[in-house]
C-alpha cells in the first residue's frame, strides 16, 4: 500500500516488535511486492507489442481529439466573454 512504509517502522517500534521479526516480515513483504510485479510482467509480456501497435494507430486520433477539445474550450471562453464581458477584479481595500 502506498504510504504504509512511512508508518510501518514507527508503529513497529511503538508496539515493541523485535527488530529481527520486523526485518523478516519486511523482507517477506518486499519479496512479495517484487514477485507480483515480475509475475504481472511475465503474464502480459506477449500483449505489449500488439498494444504498442494499437497505440501507434490511435495516436493521430488522440491528437486530433485533443486539439479539437482545446479549440472548443477557447471558442466557448470567447463566446462567454463576448456575451457577458470581462469580469472586473475589485480591490477589497
Amino acid at each position: 500500500m502506498p504510504g504504509f512504509r512511512t508508518f510501518a517502522v514507527p508503529m513497529a517500534g511503538m508496539s515493541g516488535v523485535p527488530y529481527r521479526l520486523f526485518s523478516l516480515y519486511d523482507g517477506i513483504g518486499a519479496v512479495l511486492w517484487a514477485a507480483l510485479g515480475v509475475a504481472t510482467g511475465r503474464v502480459f509480456a506477449r500483449e505489449v507489442t500488439p498494444l504498442a501497435d494499437r497505440l501507434e494507430d490511435t495516436r493521430a486520433v488522440v491528437i486530433y481529439l485533443g486539439i479539437t477539445g482545446l479549440l472548443l474550450f477557447v471558442l466557448i471562453k470567447y463566446l462567454v466573454r463576448r456575451r457577458h464581458g470581462r469580469t472586473a477584479i475589485r480591490n477589497a481595500n
